[in-house]
C-alpha cells in the first residue's frame, strides 16, 4: 500500500475507565480475568471508541498499555467482511504502536472489524472491537467537492498555492490548492507541510473529511501525497471586473470560487483595523465592496518576516492605487483575501487630486480615539498621511488635552471630561476642519487587588476578570458585549458585579445590565455558528466549576467551552477547553487566560525605603513629607532648580543606580528615551540645583544612616531632598541631617529615599 506523507489524524480520547460490566470478556486461560486486565481492555476501548468509522488513510494504534502498575500487550486484527481481502493490514511497530495499513486507493469499499486483544503477563486475554470501513477511492471534481455532505470522505488533486505552517508561527497546519475548476482549503493537518517538504507549485493529492466553517468549504483530518514536485505556481485569476461589478461582498459571482488564487487591480489602499489590527483594507468609495487583506493571527501563509514587511509597506501607502493578490477567502459568506507571498500588494502610485480633493481625502483619513482611559500622548502629526503638501493644525478646548504642534498630551482629570479636538486641514488655497469628541476618563483614585476565588458560591458578588499577562494588565468585564466579544476595562471601579445561581459546582452566571435586567453570561454559538459570548435573559445552559482551571466549563452541543482570552487580545471570547486542559494545561496564564471570578479589594500604596540599594534595580525616588502628611515621587520633570513631584506612585518614573568604584550614579530614562543622570550641583548663578544631565563625572555615596545618597561638589557635600513644607526635590548640605541635626531627619528635613512600591490591604 502506498504510504501517505501525513497519517490520518486520530483523536485519542482518554476518558474515565469504563466499568467491566459494559463489555463481555474474550477468551482466557483462567476462569476469571483479573480486574486490571478488564480495566486495560476498557481503557483501550475508551481510547478509540469515538474515532470516525471511515478510515481513508493509514493510522496508528497502541501495542501496549499499563494499568495499576501492570503491563499489558495489545495485538490487533482486522476482519474484512466486505470488499478486497487485502484492503486492510496490521503492521507491527517498534515504538509501542502498530499501524493499521489501509488501501487508500481501494477500487471498492472495504468493511472491516478492528479487534484489540489485550493480554496480561499470565496469558489471560480480553478483547474489544470497532467497526470501520475504507471508502471507495474516487477523485472528486471541484463541483462534487462543493456538493459533498459534511463528514463525507473526499479526495481532491491540485497545485499548492498557499502553505500554513506551525514552523512559520501558525497555530495549525494547512494548505491552499486549486485545479482548473476551483480551489480547496485543507485545515488542521496532522503534520507540518514545511517539514514534509511541500512547496508552492507542487501538485498534491489530499484525502480527508468535508466540512464547512462560517461559509468556508474545508477539508479536515487530511492526508497529503506529493504527485509532482515541479514548481509551477499558477498565475492569479483576474477578478477585477467581477469585483467592480459586485454590489456587496457576498455577491455569488464574487464568492463562488472560494480558495482560488486571484488578483484585483487598480484598487485604493486604505487603513488597517479590526479588533486585532490584522485587517488591511482596500477598495473604492463604495463601502459595500470595501474589502481587506487579512493577516490571520493563527493561519497566515506569510512568515513572520514577510508579515512585518507587508505591514510596513501597506501602512506607508495609504491612498495609493495598487493591485492586490491572494487567496479568495470567505468569512460569514463575505469576500476577502488571504496573502500567500510577498507579492500580495503591488503599489502603482498616488492618484492625482486637486487641492480640495486632497483636503477631503486627508480629512477623512484622520482619526482620534473616542475614549482616553489613562495618561496618553497621541502624535497625529501636522502633515497629511498621504499628501505631504497638506498641513494639519490641532486645537483643544480643555487643558486635560494639551496640544504642542502635532502632539496631543492627555492627562486624566479629577472627573470624567469630554474634550473637543479640532483639526484644521489646509492645502494651498483650500481648507476644512474636522472635530472629534473625546471622553477623557477620570484618573483612578485608588488601587485595587483582584483575588481569584477558589470555590465560588451562589449569591456572592464577584468581578469577572482576565489576568492578561501578555499585556501585563488586569481586565474586568464592564457589562458591555460587542458582537461575539465581551468588553473589558482596566479600572475595577467600572466593572460590573457578577453572580452565580446554583449549587454543587454547577452554576449559571449573570449580571444586571443598565436597564436593570438579569442577563446570563454563557458561551454559545451565534446565528453564523461562531463561538460567542452571549448575554441572554434566559438560558438552559448550566456551567460546571473546574477547580484546576479555576473557571466555568460549559457544554454546548458536543463540545465544552470556557470564557477567557488568549495571546494579546483584551476582550472576553469563547474557546474550547482543549486549549487549557490535558497537554495544554501549561498554557494557562501564559498564552491562554481563562476568565476568573474574583473578589476585589481596595489597596493602599505602600512605599518601603531601601536599606541597601542595588545597581540596575528599578526604584522610585520618594519624599516622605511628614509635614504635609504625603509621600511624593519624582515624576521625571525638572523646573529651574527643583525636581517636580506627584503623589501618585503609578505616575512616578523608575530610577536606577549605576555602580562605579564602589559608588553610584543615579539616573532615569526621559520621555525621549535618553538616560538622564540626577545629581546635586550648582547652576550658572552658583545656586544649589537638582541637575538632570546626559553625562556626569560626579559619584555619590550611599549613607546608611540617612538612607540617601551623599554627593561631593567642590568642598561641600550635598543631598537631594526637601524641608519644612515644600513639595519639590531640592539640594541641601548634609550638615542639615548629620551630627547634631540627625534628629531633624523625617521631622523637618526629608532626604530623598529610594523606595520599592507595593500594596497592602
Amino acid at each position: 500500500m502506498k504510504k501517505k506523507l501525513v497519517c490520518f489524524s486520530l483523536l485519542l480520547v482518554f476518558s474515565l475507565l469504563l466499568t467491566s460490566c459494559l463489555f463481555s470478556g474474550g477468551e482466557g486461560t483462567e476462569a476469571a480475568a483479573s480486574e486490571n486486565l478488564v480495566a486495560a481492555k476498557n481503557y483501550v476501548f475508551s481510547m478509540y471508541k469515538d474515532n470516525a468509522e471511515a478510515t481513508p488513510s493509514d493510522y496508528e494504534v497502541v501495542s501496549a498499555v499499563k494499568i495499576g502498575g501492570e503491563s499489558f500487550t495489545v495485538t490487533w486484527t482486522a476482519d474484512i467482511t466486505s470488499g478486497p481481502k487485502d484492503g486492510v493490514k496490521i503492521v507491527p511497530g517498534t515504538d509501542g504502536k502498530a499501524t493499521v495499513d489501509v488501501d487508500e486507493q481501494t477500487p471498492e469499499k472495504v468493511v472491516y472489524k478492528l479487534t484489540a486483544t489485550v493480554t496480561d503477563e499470565k496469558g489471560n486475554k480480553e478483547s474489544t472491537s470497532f467497526n470501520h470501513y475504507v471508502p471507495e477511492y474516487k477523485e472528486f471534481t471541484w463541483a462534487e467537492f462543493v456538493a459533498a455532505e459534511k463528514d463525507a470522505t473526499v479526495v481532491v488533486k491540485g497545485v499548492v498555492t498557499g502553505i500554513i505552517s506551525k514552523t512559520n508561527g501558525n497555530s495549525s497546519n494547512g494548505l491552499y490548492l486549486q485545479d482548473k475548476d476551483g480551489g480547496y482549503y485543507v485545515y488542521g493537518m496532522a503534520d507540518d507541510p514545511v517539514t514534509l517538504g511541500i512547496k508552492q507549485g507542487y501538485t498534491v493529492r489530499v484525502t480527508g473529511k468535508r466540512d464547512t466553517y462560517s461559509g468556508t468549504y474545508e477539508i479536515v483530518s487530511g492526508s497529503v501525497e506529493i504527485l509532482d514536485s515541479k514548481t509551477s505556481m499558477p498565475a492569479p485569476a483576474d477578478y477585477t471586473a467581477i469585483y467592480n461589478a459586485a454590489k456587496t461582498l457576498k455577491d455569488a459571482a464574487l464568492t463562488e470560487k472560494q480558495s482560488l488564487y486571484v488578483t484585483v487591480k487598480n484598487v485604493i489602499i486604505g487603513e488597517n483595523g479590526g479588533s486585532d489590527g490584522s485587517y488591511y483594507y482596500f477598495g473604492g468609495d463604495d463601502v459595500n465592496t470595501r474589502s481587506y487583506v487579512r493577516l490571520s493571527s493563527s493561519v497566515c501563509p506569510l512568515t513572520k518576516d514577510q508579515q512585518a514587511a507587508f505591514k510596513e509597506a501597506f501602512l506607508s501607502h495609504f491612498g495609493y492605487v495598487a493591485n492586490v493578490t491572494g487567496i479568495l477567502t470567505l468569512y460569514d459568506g463575505a469576500f476577502y483575501l488571504t496573502p500567500v507571498g510577498p507579492e500580495a500588494v503591488e503599489y502603482i502610485g498616488l492618484p492625482q487630486k486637486s487641492n480640495e480633493e486632497k483636503v477631503a481625502f486627508e480629512k477623512d483619513a484622520l482619526s482620534i480615539p473616542e475614549k482616553i482611559t489613562e495618561d496618553t500622548v497621541l502624535e497625529p502629526g501636522t502633515d497629511g498621511k498621504t499628501y505631504d503638501d497638506v498641513k494639519i493644525a490641532w486645537a483643544s478646548d480643555n487643558d486635560c488635552a494639551k496640544v504642542e504642534g502635532g502632539k496631543i498630551t492627555f492627562t486624566c482629570p479629577e472627573e470624567d471630561t469630554t474634550v473637543k479636538i479640532t483639526a484644521t486641514i489646509t492645502c494651498g488655497d483650500k481648507s476644512d476642519t474636522r472635530e472629534f469628541s473625546v471622553l477623557v476618563e477620570a484618573a483612578s483614585k485608588a488601587v485595587y487587588v483582584a483575588e481569584i476565588v477558589e470555590n465560588p458560591v451562589a449569591g456572592e458578588a464577584y468581578k469577572l476578570v482576565l489576568f492578561q499577562n501578555t499585556l501585563g494588565q488586569t481586565l474586568y468585564f464592564n457589562g458591555e458585549i460587542s458582537g461575539r466579544y465581551a468588553s473589558t476595562t482596566d479600572k475595577a471601579e467600572k466593572a460590573v458585579d457578577v453572580y452565580l445561581e446554583g449549587a454543587d459546582g454547577k452554576f449559571k452566571m449573570y449580571y444586571t445590565n443598565a436597564e436593570g435586567k438579569k442577563m446570563y453570561i454563557v458561551p454559545g454559538l451565534n446565528a453564523s455558528n461562531q463561538t460567542s459570548v452571549l448575554a441572554v435573559e434566559e438560558t438552559a445552559a448550566v456551567s460546571e466549576w473546574n477547580a484546576a482551571a479555576k473557571t466555568l466549563f460549559t457544554t454546548v452541543g458536543e463540545k465544552v467551552y470556557y470564557i477567557g482570552t488568549y495571546r494579546s487580545y483584551n476582550t472576553f471570547s469563547v474557546s474550547e477547553t482543549s486549549y487549557i486542559t490535558g497537554d495544554n494545561a501549561a498554557n494557562v496564564d501564559v498564552s491562554q487566560f481563562p476568565a476568573r471570578l474574583c473578589t476585589v479589594k481596595e489597596a493602599v500604596i505602600k512605599p518601603v525605603a531601601v536599606e541597601t540599594p542595588e545597581a540596575g534595580k528599578p526604584y522610585k525616588l520618594a519624599l516622605f513629607q511628614n509635614t504635609l502628611g504625603q509621600v511624593l515621587y519624582f515624576n521625571g520633570e525638572v523646573s529651574g532648580r527643583y525636581a517636580s513631584t506627584t503623589d501618585k506612585a503609578d505616575k512616578a518614573v523608575d530610577v536606577y543606580l549605576e555602580a562605579a568604584d564602589g559608588k553610584f550614579k543615579l539616573y532615569y530614562t526621559n520621555a525621549e528615551g535618553k538616560k538622564m543622570y540626577i545629581v546635586p550641583g550648582l547652576n550658572a548663578s552658583n545656586q544649589t540645583s537638582v541637575l538632570v544631565v546626559e553625562e556626569t563625572a560626579a559619584l555619590s555615596e550611599w549613607n546608611a544612616a540617612a538612607k540617601t545618597l551623599f554627593t561631593t561638589v567642590g568642598e561641600k557635600i550635598y543631598y537631594i531632598g526637601t524641608y519644612r513644607s515644600y513639595n519639590t526635590f531640592s539640594v541641601s548640605e548634609t550638615s542639615y541631617i548629620t551630627g547634631d541635626n540627625a534628629a531633624n531627619v523625617d521631622v523637618s528635613q526629608f532626604p530623598a529615599r529610594l523606595v520599592e512600591v507595593g500594596t497592602a490591604d
